[in-house]
């Protein structure tokens, strides 16, 4: 799976802008921790700690001698291993999509497999032809076609959506997965509607949790993540640092406190090891 910043390998790709409502993990109501500039949410999120107490994963104490440092180096094309991950502990009050007039959110349909890639090619800044719709998300066992989700103008898809599952990572939580916006069309908040849209389809699916994975340059994918209601999730211990250096380049080091006992809490392992599956 990928995490990109206009695709989420959420996809990880996802695009930026846009605004939402979240809910901490201890079931506490609340704005999403980073409200965009556009959304007009000036409210602050509960502290948050979605994940301390379950009891399926396993947990590594914090290691304070690496919170401020990060050990590990940048992978090709400037990504960080492993890729950051977040998670939104409900899905729960949800609003409705509201894409922009003449911009329907529909169903993958055959036919819309070039689609697919044109848009997340050029999310991710990828040559053309580097992704390919059969081998990442037809292959993959969550596809189901009414789980890719389109922003359509007119006839043209222009942005997209996934809501997937890998049951070894996380059995009751659904994942937001290759998020991705036309740059032609960016800037119209299409990527949160279409993220929004595939959050309504994992509860319609009886989820009750999502997750995603990003990459730390994608910065308006993050901003659109904390919209939606996302927090930070460790599976690494160079993750504290590195969401203290996001939140900064984000102009949001006030979310340091909000998130204060996520950063500063355990890693979660993941029970198959964290490992992507292929």
């Amino acid at each position: 799976m990928r995490g990109r910043g206009e695709g989420c390998s959420a996809g990880t790709g996802s695009d930026p802008g846009g605004a939402g409502t979240g809910r901490d993990g201890s079931g506490l109501s609340g704005r999403s921790a980073g409200s965009h500039p556009e959304s007009g949410a000036e409210s602050r999120p509960a502290p948050c700690a979605a994940h301390r107490d379950d009891p399926r994963v396993e947990r590594r104490p914090p290691d304070s001698g690496l919170r401020n440092r990060m050990e590990s180096r940048p992978a090709a094309g400037g990504a960080i291993k492993p890729q950051l991950h977040m998670l939104r502990p409900d899905l729960e009050a949800l609003p409705d999509p509201a894409p922009p007039d003449g911009c329907p959110i529909r169903p993958f349909r055959p036919g819309w497999e070039r689609a697919w890639e044109r848009i997340i090619d050029e999310s991710f800044e990828a040559a053309p032809g580097t992704y390919s719709f059969e081998k990442t998300m037809r292959s993959d066992p969550s596809f189901r076609p009414e789980r890719i989700l389109f922003v359509c103008c007119g006839d043209e898809p222009v942005a997209v959506a996934a809501a997937y599952h890998w049951p070894h990572r996380m059995p009751d939580a659904g994942m937001l997965h290759y998020v991705g916006v036309l740059k032609a069309y960016r800037g119209r908040r299409l990527g949160f509607h279409v993220s929004l849209a595939a959050l309504l389809r994992m509860r319609g699916e009886g989820f009750r949790r999502a997750w995603l994975s990003t990459d730390d340059f994608r910065l308006p994918a993050i901003k659109t993540y904390l919209d939606l209601g996302f927090q930070p999730l460790l599976i690494h211990e160079n993750q504290r640092a590195r969401w203290a250096a996001v939140f900064e380049r984000l102009g949001r080091k006030d979310l340091l406190r909000p998130f204060a006992g996520i950063l500063g809490g355990p890693v979660v392992a993941w029970p198959d090891g964290g490992g992507e599956r292929r």
